[in-house]
């Protein structure tokens, strides 16, 4: 309880410094004493530094994490073998949310261009997503991909500023989901404000998505048909990665970080 205390007081504090919402005041954590530790088995560590914002980690499965720092329009990997190694840049890299599909590619959301993007292992690009329900999407936050190979995405609120570039008729706050075979793009979102981070468990049956418009985090129940059902409050969630599945991932603002975990992440 001490530690959630204190973790509230310097969310808050750098809420006001960066205009950042402060976490509501009906805001709650759970603490639950368990049998087996869940505290750190090493202390964090910053493992690259120099960035501006970094965002979306993403775990290959393997070896290696997938970031991407969004002022500096640029996409990297990071490997404990490599270090940071440069991905994709240029005026279109201003990605944010990233997957890595069965295949290895990258499934990223293209905040600028307002699309879904997959980038294959020898480097050419396609759009798989720029529209949904035949309308121009806005600005994509970030997305899953669930265990039969659709794409679940966020489209946050198109707020003032974003405004002068996004079409007016472009879906925006909610959510849209990719078939597995690409042909259909629809809008699943229910009851959601202005959302960002999105991820599903493993066995694809629930959906959550943090909606800081709302102050919440939901969950969903995943339909056979891929629609989402039953919105209720839950918890917020982070990227664990791995040969075991016990690392802990954190993007910074200017650093990334890990942290060995004694628990495994879903």
């Amino acid at each position: 309880p001490e530690r959630v205390d204190q973790l509230e007081m310097a969310w808050n504090r750098w809420a006001k410094e960066n205009y950042v919402t402060p976490l509501p005041t009906d805001y709650g954590v759970a603490y639950l004493p368990v049998a087996k530790s869940v505290y750190p088995t090493t202390k964090i560590r910053k493992i690259a530094d120099g960035f501006r914002f970094t965002e979306g980690p993403a775990w290959d499965g393997k070896v290696a994490w997938y970031f991407s720092d969004l002022p500096n329009k640029t996409l990297h990997r990071w490997s404990e073998g490599k270090g940071v190694e440069l991905i994709r840049t240029g005026e279109d890299a201003f990605s944010n949310g990233i997957v890595i599909d069965r295949e290895g590619r990258l499934v990223f959301c293209e905040v600028s261009s307002r699309r879904i993007v997959r980038h294959a292992l020898d480097g050419k690009e396609e759009t798989i997503a720029a529209t949904c329900d035949g309308k121009p999407i806005g600005m994509p936050n970030d997305l899953w991909l669930a265990p039969d190979d659709a794409i679940y995405f966020t489209i946050p609120r198109t707020n003032e500023r974003r405004a002068k570039v996004v079409p007016p008729d472009a879906v925006n706050g909610t959510v849209c989901r990719i078939s597995p075979d690409g042909k259909t793009i629809a809008d699943v979102g229910i009851g959601l404000k202005s959302p960002n981070g999105i991820v599903g468990s493993r066995d694809g049956k629930w959906l959550y998505v943090a909606d800081p418009g709302a102050q919440k985090c939901w969950r969903y129940a995943i339909q056979s048909d891929g629609s989402l059902a039953n919105q209720t409050v839950a918890a917020d969630n982070m990227k664990f990665g791995g040969k075991d599945g016990r690392t802990l991932f954190i993007t910074a603002r200017t650093g990334i970080y890990s942290v060995r975990l004694n628990v495994r992440g879903d």
